[in-house]
């Protein structure tokens, strides 16, 4: 009686503490409000967002074919998982306003502006 008692009060604890709403980054994935394509004010590069955690990287001067990504993203910072095959990360903080898509680059310091294109 004691060990099924035990055992009921572990499963609901499971129960209640493995139940959860959504991660955060899902509701980017919708409705994140830089969905679609920017242009980099040189016009330099575009980043495309897709709603489904992807996109597409576009560097017209590096002469190198357009590179896909994955990116994760909530109300400040967004991180770019490319696909080079390297493992790197791109950390963002990430602001709009209007039409302009402003990234603070944390690894490099720069900031970069893109418009909706």
């Amino acid at each position: 009686m004691k060990k099924t008692l035990l055992l009921s009060l572990l499963l609901a604890i499971m129960t209640v503490s493995l139940s959860s709403c959504d991660p955060e980054d899902d509701y980017y994935y919708d409705n994140a409000p830089f969905l679609g394509t920017w242009m980099r004010d040189d016009g330099s590069s575009t980043f495309t967002f897709y709603n489904n955690g992807y996109g597409v990287y576009t560097d017209f001067y590096s002469g190198t074919p357009p590179m896909s990504f994955s990116w994760s993203a909530d109300d400040f910072y967004l991180t770019i998982y490319p696909d080079d095959g390297w493992g790197d990360e791109w950390n963002y903080r990430w602001s709009l306003y209007g039409t302009t898509l402003t990234l603070y680059d944390l690894d490099n310091g720069g900031t970069l502006y893109y418009y909706a294109y």
